[in-house]
């Protein structure tokens, strides 16, 4: 049930497409960038949204059973 509902691109996130990374990464990059935040901590910020992207996109990466 938790699989049809979450919808993952991938097993791991590993299987991901580079390409697809890439494009958030970018996506993640433009919208750190307009938010004002210091240059010198981008690449952290978007980081930690890549993480997060994984654990939205690959079932292993999953958290199961935790509420928000």
């Amino acid at each position: 049930m938790h699989i049809a509902a979450a919808n993952p691109l991938a097993i791991s996130s590993d299987q991901i497409p580079s390409d697809v990374v890439e494009r958030e990464r970018a996506v993640f990059r433009e919208l750190v960038k307009n938010e004002g935040k210091p240059e010198a901590i981008w690449d952290k910020i978007v980081d930690g949204k890549i993480k997060k992207f994984y654990q939205d996109n690959a079932l292993l990466d999953q958290q199961f059973g935790e509420g928000p």
